[in-house]
């Protein structure tokens, strides 16, 4: 009995009592990561830019802040060591337009707008101007150096002063077969006019271009020269072919025509032809004077 008790006495009284239980301790709950917004990591890399240090921004109660400007620093580095050639799309005036397969018709439209910016109209020049910034921009987003784009431009002046050159020319064309075929008084002056105030838009943007050489007293002369010259060949194969049909009517193979309409087609070519030459003498007279006068004025010596 006296052992029973004591058991009894140790165990609490139960000698067949099992040990009570701990409690289960609770599971730690994670910590809520902190979540930043775009806005708070840009206040934030404002304010680290004008204080220069993280620790000062992020304090005892922030440790997690100096490890979220780090990442958003890489990530930013990152973007900024993009290669230029990464799919890009260009927003213009509300409209997402993907430029990458685009390289060779902006380059295209970058000449283009090249020769339009020396135009002698003011506004038609500053507007290409504005339009050449804007292909420049999105050539440079598909990669273009700046060494390539200086070579684009060279190419653009080349073919914009061809051009100029051609135009000249064929307005230079224009007159001369104007002046030959003639017509009324008020058409010739209104003719004249014309061609007139497009070989001065034409000599304007030469200018604009740093080639006004190009159309000195001498060339302009040399000019009018060559084309008189083409149009006068022009009317002597007009007149040799209608020769032809009148010698072929005389043979008696050619009847389906009149001789009348025949011989007066012959009659204006003539008369055509008989204005041409005069014009070409005209102009042979004029460079001749020019010549001799800057010959006259050249120092002994010089040739010119």
């Amino acid at each position: 009995m006296a052992m029973h008790s004591d058991i009894s006495q140790f165990s609490g009284g139960n000698a067949f009592a099992r040990p009570a239980k701990k409690p289960a301790a609770k599971p730690a709950q994670p910590k809520e990561p902190v979540v930043y917004k775009k806005t708070d990591l840009e206040k934030l890399r404002m304010q680290e830019l004008a204080a220069g240090s993280v620790r000062t921004l992020a304090g005892p109660e922030k440790p997690e802040l100096k490890k979220v400007l780090k990442e958003a620093a890489q990530v930013k580095g990152a973007k900024d060591a993009a290669p230029a050639l990464e799919p890009k799309v260009v927003t213009f005036l509300g409209l997402k337009i993907d430029v990458r397969p685009q390289a060779e018709l902006l380059s295209v439209q970058y000449k283009r707008n090249y020769g339009l910016s020396k135009s002698h109209n003011l506004l038609v020049a500053k507007f290409a101007e504005f339009k050449m910034g804007a292909l420049s921009a999105m050539l440079h987003i598909l990669g273009v150096s700046a060494e390539e784009l200086r070579a684009l431009a060279r190419d653009a002046h080349k073919e914009s002063v061809a051009q100029n050159r051609a135009n000249f020319t064929e307005n230079e064309y224009t007159s001369e077969m104007l002046a030959v075929i003639g017509g009324t008084k008020k058409q010739v002056k209104t003719q004249k006019a014309v061609t007139g105030e497009i070989r001065s838009q034409l000599m304007k943007q030469a200018q604009n271009l740093g080639a006004a050489d190009m159309y000195d007293k001498t060339a302009l002369l040399e000019i009018r020269l060559e084309q008189a010259e083409r149009v006068r060949g022009l009317f002597a194969e007009e007149k040799m072919h209608t020769d032809y049909r009148l010698c072929l009517f005389d043979s008696g193979i050619n009847r389906h025509e009149k001789r009348q309409d025949i011989l007066s087609r012959l009659y204006k070519v003539s008369g055509f032809l008989s204005k041409a030459s005069q014009r070409v003498e005209l102009h042979k007279r004029a460079l001749l004077a020019v010549r001799g006068s800057f010959e006259a004025k050249a120092p002994e010596g010089r040739k010119v």
